[in-house]
Formats: structure tokens, C-alpha cells, sequence
């Protein structure tokens, strides 16, 4: 089977791209869902946008229609990351410089065409991570089409990996709607509650206190509300904001986070992103210092990686360094998925779990896609996506799950579980 035409379709994203600096220096002002000011981080013309998206569909000689979407995260230009994706100029980019390699080339097999993009199909000019990840969906998507098996059978079958299939837990999104998305979490007993976005200083207080009273809360809410037995792991998403709230003191940082941890209680804690630095190398140490000192008092908080950990090899370090108990592996920034499938490879034989994430901004497609790269790869957790409603992500992602463990069941695949909510 071959690939007889490439189209490059531009739509929307899930949600927005935002200018993480401008709101971070009190640029912006909220204005309802607009965010008011002066952009700071170049490409940006407001400073919250609509997010962009490219779709690629690849026309097969058979008919079929195999898709991949381009897209970028919220906060696209921040932290190490590409610019911010934009669509038209990137659909004139693959019709120019790619289609026409593409044509005529066999999509029977994922691996080789996607390991081919990360040497760069366009030599002399530089792919955007969107445009990568986009592509590599499209190829993994052509080679499950031809080969009439599920996207989670082809990249097994291809990397060599046994096929066990289990359920993965979970993250939902609040954004900013922290209370009433968390209800609906509690409501739909969803695994990993509820993100958050802590952005700012104010959004968890002086000295973090805001921040504990929305744990105890949100403990009190699940008490109030969950199912028998509903015991979700809080999993909140702070972006630098409690070492501003605390000078970056590693200890004092500790110190706060084994007090929130008992706050949670019995709930598991997973802090992302607690502080922030100048560059990857002043992170690393702040973090390695963190999981270390917690490490030392005994504390399960759990520390997560994000921001200046955008790449395999920057992955790869942040494991090395031991600078975070979990990594969220943020697949639009890693370009093509098979440095997603890398990434959760290296985690998982050096003891780190992997979050398989990514962004609000993603599309209906990517979800499904994460979620059988998730059951092939063993990650740990998934993010529902696309958008920050709650709902409509998690219907996603959570029925393809379910759709996707009862499939490879009835063909035989081993320890195939069922329910995902616990």
C-alpha cells in the first residue's frame, strides 16, 4: 500500500496558546476568557491566541485515509520550546518541501518513515516539533490501516515489545476552573485529579496557603462526593510558583510540600513543576536537591518534570539526574512519537515513571493516539485531552481505553483489563 496524495489542513486546537511570560510578569490582565496586555515572548500578536492546528491526511492507493495532527502546547515559545505553531505557514511548508517525498512511498510500516522525519525530510531548513508530530501520528495511523490491527499492536510489533495490556491512569484538566472541575472529576471517579494550572503567585498564596486550603478541599469534596473505595491521586501542576512563593529554599520547599502531604492524606501527591530557574542546569540541581531531601524524610510526594525537559535527551537528563520521580513526557514537544516511545522506554528501565502527556491544545485524534501508545509502551499516566472541560476530554480518551483493552481481550492479549477508574 502506498501513499498517493498528502494533504495539509489547517484548523483549531483544543484550547488557546497563551504567553506564559507576560502572565507570569503580570502583563496580562484577565478580561473573562481574554488575556489583556502586551504580548512579551516573541511570535505572539495577543497574548492569548487560538490554538492552531495542521491536519495531515495521507491518501492511500487503497482509499483509506490515514491522519495525523500538528499542534503545540499552551505555553508554545516558553521554557526551551519551538515558537508558536502557526498552521497556513506550516501547511504551505509540507505541500512545498514534504508531500513530494512522501508520494509513492509504501505506509506499511511506522518506524522507518517517522525515524527518517527526526533526520529531517527537508534538508537545510529546520521542522517545527508540530509539524513532527504530526507527521509520525500520520504514518503510525497508515500503518495500522494497512495492516488492519490497532495502533497499540503496530507499535509493539515494530519495537519488538510484548503486547500486556493494562489500564493507565488518567490525569484530568481543570485549567483554572479548579472547583467546579474538580466535581465533575470526583463525579466520573476519574484516577489523577485535578491539574490545576497554579500559574501564579496569587493562585496559591503567601507562602502556599491558598494552595493547602484548596487540598483540604478537594480531600473533603472527595470524601463528601466519590464513589466506595474512589481514592484519586491529586496531582497539581504548580509552574515554578511555590519556589517563588518560598525563595527557591529546597528546604522550605520540603517543608511544605510533607505538611500538603499530610493534608492529602490518604491521597498520593504529585507535584509538577514546584520550582523553576534560569536555565535547564540551575532546574536540574533544584529538583535533584528537592527529590533527595524528600527522599531523605521518608516523604511519597511525588516530584513531576515538565518545563526545560522538552526533548528525549533532555529526558533522558532529567532521569540521569534524578531530578523528578515522574516525567511528564510532553509528546508535541518531542516531535515525532517515536521519541515519546523512546522517552517511556528510558524511564521505565532507569525507574522513573512516565507520564505520557502533552496538551490541552491537542486534538480529538492525538488522545486516541496517546492512549495506544500508552498500552504499548506501559506509561504510567495519560492526560484527557483535548480541551480543559473535563468532560468532553475524558469521554475521549477514557471510552478509547476501554474500547481499546476490550478489542486486544477478545484477540487474546493477556492480562487485558477493563476498568481504568481505580
Amino acid at each position: 500500500m502506498k501513499i498517493e496524495k498528502v494533504l495539509a489542513v489547517p484548523g483549531l486546537g483544543g484550547f488557546y496558546f497563551d504567553d506564559l511570560q507576560a502572565v507570569k510578569t503580570d502583563r496580562a490582565t484577565a478580561d473573562g476568557m481574554f488575556l489583556t496586555g502586551t504580548p512579551v515572548t516573541p511570535g505572539f500578536s495577543q497574548i492569548r491566541e487560538p490554538a492552531e492546528v495542521l491536519s495531515i491526511l495521507l491518501v492511500l492507493s487503497d482509499g483509506q485515509v490515514a491522519q495525523g495532527d500538528c499542534t503545540a502546547v499552551v505555553y508554545t515559545g516558553y521554557g526551551g520550546r519551538d515558537p508558536v505553531f502557526r498552521s497556513e505557514a506550516a501547511a504551505e511548508q509540507v505541500e512545498r518541501e514534504i508531500a513530494p517525498k512522501m508520494i509513492g512511498q509504501a505506509a506499511d510500516r511506522f518506524r522507518p518513515m517517522a525515524e527518517a522525519l527526526e533526520k529531517e525530510l527537508s534538508p537545510g531548513s529546520r521542522l517545527h516539533t508540530a509539524i513532527r508530530y504530526g507527521l509520525s501520528q500520520a504514518f503510525l495511523h497508515a500503518a495500522a490501516l494497512v495492516s488492519k490491527k490497532t495502533v497499540a499492536e503496530v507499535v509493539a510489533e515494530e519495537y519488538g515489545w510484548p503486547l500486556r495490556p493494562k489500564s493507565v491512569a488518567i490525569c484530568a484538566q481543570s485549567g483554572y476552573d479548579r472547583h467546579d472541575g474538580a466535581d465533575k472529576m470526583i463525579m466520573k471517579s476519574v484516577p489523577v485529579i485535578p491539574h490545576g494550572n497554579f500559574t501564579h503567585p496569587r493562585d496559591i498564596g503567601p507562602r502556599g496557603r491558598a494552595l493547602r486550603e484548596y487540598v483540604q478541599w478537594l480531600k473533603a469534596r472527595v470524601g463528601r462526593f466519590g464513589k466506595p473505595g474512589y481514592r484519586p491521586v491529586f496531582h497539581l501542576d504548580l509552574y515554578g510558583t511555590l519556589g517563588e512563593a518560598l525563595g527557591n529554599d529546597v528546604l522550605a520547599i520540603a517543608d511544605f510540600l510533607v505538611d500538603l502531604e499530610a493534608v492529602a492524606t490518604p491521597h498520593l501527591l504529585q507535584i509538577e513543576t514546584p520550582m523553576l530557574g534560569k536555565d535547564q542546569s540551575d532546574v536540574l540541581g533544584r529538583m535533584s536537591a528537592l527529590v533527595a531531601e524528600l527522599g531523605r524524610r521518608g516523604s511519597q510526594v511525588r516530584v513531576v518534570a515538565d518545563e526545560f525537559c522538552n526533548t528525549l535527551s533532555d529526558i533522558q537528563t532529567f532521569v540521569n539526574a534524578r531530578a523528578a520521580h515522574m516525567i511528564q513526557i510532553k509528546m508535541p514537544d518531542l516531535g515525532s512519537i517515536t521519541e515519546s516511545i523512546e522517552a517511556v522506554r528510558y524511564c521505565r528501565e532507569h525507574g522513573v515513571r512516565a507520564f505520557l502527556g502533552g496538551t490541552c491544545n491537542e486534538t480529538d485524534h492525538c488522545g486516541r493516539m496517546t492512549v495506544h501508545i500508552a498500552l504499548a509502551t506501559g506509561a504510567d499516566q495519560i492526560y484527557n485531552k483535548p480541551g480543559l472541560s473535563v468532560d468532553e476530554g475524558y469521554m475521549i480518551v477514557h471510552n478509547e481505553l476501554q474500547r481499546a483493552l476490550a478489542l486486544l481481550a477478545s484477540r487474546g492479549f493477556p492480562t487485558a483489563e477493563l476498568d481504568c477508574a481505580s
